[in-house]
C-alpha cells in the first residue's frame, strides 16, 4: 500500500484533457455518479492512506457564470421531485483557498429546472465524496469550473470548455500544491 499525502480525484478523463498528465500529476479518475464516486474514493482511501482528497472538476450554474472558479465548502444531496421531500444534511468543509464559497448540490441527473435543494453549482459526485472522507477522517476540499448553465445547451457547454476548464483548474491545483 503506497501513502500519498494528497489524493487528486476527478470524475472523468475528459476533465483533465491531458493536461494533468503532461505536468507529470496523475488525477485518480472515479467516473461518473455518486455510487463510482463512493465506491472508488473508499478503495482508494484504504489504499493510499491520504490525509486530504482535493477534487477538481466541471459544474453547472445558473447563478455563476461560465468560466468561473469556485470552492465547494458546503455540499449537500440535491433532490429530483418536489413531492418526495428526502432530507439531506449538508457537509460543510473548511475552505483551501480565496476562491468564491459556494454550496454544491450533487445527483446523478442534470439539473433541468430551478433546483429544488438549496444549492449554487451543480455537480454529480462531490457530495458523495464529501460523505466518504467526513465519514473516513480525511479533509476534503473540492474546487469546481463552471462550464455550464445547466440548460437545454449543457452537453454542447460542457465539451465547448473542457480545454479551458482542465487549463484553469491544473492553475488552480499548482498554486494549491
Amino acid at each position: 500500500m503506497a501513502s500519498l499525502d494528497v489524493l487528486l480525484v476527478m470524475a472523468l478523463k475528459e476533465e483533465s484533457q491531458g493536461q494533468f498528465e503532461a505536468a507529470g500529476l496523475n488525477p485518480f479518475y472515479c467516473g461518473m455518479g455518486a455510487a463510482q464516486a463512493a465506491h472508488y474514493l473508499t478503495r482508494w482511501i484504504f489504499e493510499h492512506q491520504p490525509k486530504q482528497i482535493i477534487n477538481l472538476g466541471t459544474a453547472g450554474s445558473r447563478l455563476i457564470s461560465t468560466g468561473s472558479l469556485v470552492e465547494c465548502t458546503s455540499f449537500i444531496q440535491r433532490v429530483p421531485h418536489s413531492f418526495l421531500p428526502l432530507p439531506s444534511t449538508a457537509i460543510e468543509v473548511k475552505p483551501m483557498t480565496k476562491l468564491k464559497a459556494v454550496r454544491c448540490g450533487s445527483a446523478d441527473f442534470v439539473e433541468p429546472d430551478v433546483p429544488i435543494t438549496k444549492c449554487e453549482i451543480f455537480d454529480m459526485e462531490s457530495y458523495a465524496m464529501a460523505f466518504v472522507c467526513q465519514r473516513m477522517n480525511v479533509k476534503f476540499n473540492a474546487v469546481k469550473y463552471i462550464s455550464d448553465q445547466s440548460n437545454k445547451n449543457t452537453m454542447q457547454d460542457w465539451k465547448k470548455n473542457l480545454k479551458l476548464s482542465a487549463a484553469e483548474l491544473l492553475s488552480c491545483y499548482r498554486e494549491i500544491i
